[in-house]
């Protein structure tokens, strides 16, 4: 005897097609933009990769070998990083 599994297709115009997709595309960067509020760091400056370099007084290349060894706190927003100011 086979399994047989049921499917639900569900038909969507366009415009309900564009809310889902906004209403996702929404949740998922209030998620990463949410990293710097979290309960633990929320009064805690975050910084731009140029405004850690002059912190903590480093070249940008310096401060990346600090991020690769979990030397330095950090968060990834998109494509660009922030930097915890101790």
């Amino acid at each position: 005897m086979m399994n047989k599994k049921i499917i639900q297709i569900e038909s969507y115009d366009s415009d309900d097609f564009m809310d889902s997709l906004v209403e996702k595309l929404t949740l998922r960067i209030m998620d990463e933009l949410d990293c710097c509020n979290e309960a633990n760091t929320a009064s805690k400056e975050w910084l731009t990769t140029k405004e850690a370099c002059d912190y903590f007084k480093v070249s940008a290349p310096t401060l990346k070998l600090y991020r690769e060894r979990g030397e330095v706190e950090y968060k990834r927003i998109g494509k660009s990083f922030r930097y915890l100011r101790v």
